[in-house]
C-alpha cells in the first residue's frame, strides 16, 4: 500500500484530470519525444497544446456555419 502522500496524489489527480492513451504507428513515439523536447516541453504538453490547436482552428473554421 502507497504512503498518504502518494494516496493523496493519486486521488487529487484522479479528481483533476482526464486520462486516456494515444496510438501511433511505431516510429511515431520517437518523433513526437523529440519534437516535444526541441519545443522545451513534456511529451504530454506537446500533445495537449497541438490538439488544443487543433481544436481552436476548427472553432474557427466553424463561425458562420449551422452547427448540427
Amino acid at each position: 500500500m502507497g504512503t498518504a502522500a502518494t494516496l493523496a496524489k493519486a486521488k487529487y489527480n484522479a479528481k483533476a484530470y482526464d486520462v486516456f492513451s494515444v496510438r501511433c504507428k511505431k516510429g511515431m513515439k520517437e518523433s513526437i519525444e523529440f519534437c516535444a523536447k526541441s519545443a522545451g516541453k513534456s511529451i504530454n504538453s506537446f500533445i495537449v497544446d497541438a490538439v488544443v490547436r487543433d481544436m481552436n482552428n476548427f472553432k474557427a473554421s466553424q463561425i458562420g456555419r449551422a452547427h448540427v
